[in-house]
């Protein structure tokens, strides 16, 4: 399931944040430090994800920068929730 995740962030993040679907973003990449996403498309990116994912919220404590610094880390939060 991680792997879907993965899959469906990063194709989000190409074709809805940053526009070029040609663009390489591995897992353990930095989005943030690399200038892929920025606050704004971090929020587009939460939005998706609650969506997709039927998530109704994010707890607060999960909302820290570190839990957004890339696609892997992104996957495991979203996997802490659809498993609750």
């Amino acid at each position: 399931m991680k792997e879907k995740i993965i899959l469906d962030i990063t194709d989000f993040i190409k074709k809805e944040i940053i526009n070029n679907s040609e663009t390489d973003i591995g897992p353990d990449e930095n989005i943030i430090s690399k200038g892929l996403i920025d606050s704004m498309g971090i929020i587009r990116l939460m939005s998706f994800i609650q969506e997709a994912y039927n998530i109704k919220e994010i707890n607060n404590k999960d909302m820290l920068l570190d839990n957004f610094q890339t696609v892997d880390k992104i996957a495991d939060l979203v996997s802490k929730y659809i498993q609750n």
